[in-house]
């Protein structure tokens, strides 16, 4: 039996698009993906319980192809955070997802011992409002 999934409902892979910590290219990318019809998430470090990689408001952006840039911690949760953002992208709807200690995810944790929440934001209108 054929599982009920075609390639066209399989997620994209995520996949590091280019390394910054610029707040205007993280930005910029996450604007372009969702002008172009990919759409896009932009994820915000909210909390940090214990120690981390990254400071209160670091960022990355998420578009619906996978392809991702920017950083939310030390590099090793990029991929799973790109995922999560990818799902919300998809179902157009805003999420919180915690990683490391406090988190529901047994399988991930961070090198620092600490924990963090993210903020995953789907862009809708990069438009300016006046």
């Amino acid at each position: 039996m054929l599982n009920s999934f075609s390639v066209l409902d399989t997620p994209p892979a995520p996949a590091c698009a280019f390394v910054t910590d610029d707040p205007a290219a993280i930005i910029n990318y996450a604007a372009d993906g969702a002008e172009c019809g990919l759409g896009s998430a932009l994820v915000t470090l909210i909390e940090i319980r214990g120690g981390a990689a990254r400071a209160l408001g670091a960022q990355m952006a998420v578009r619906g192809d996978g392809s991702y840039c920017g950083y939310v911690s030390g590099g090793c949760t990029e991929a799973a955070v790109a995922a999560e953002a990818i799902a919300a992208i998809s179902k157009d709807t805003d999420r919180y997802l915690s990683l490391g200690e406090g988190s529901p995810f047994f399988d991930i944790s961070l090198p620092c011992g600490g924990g963090i929440t993210l903020a995953i934001h789907v862009v809708r209108d990069v438009r300016p409002r006046y």
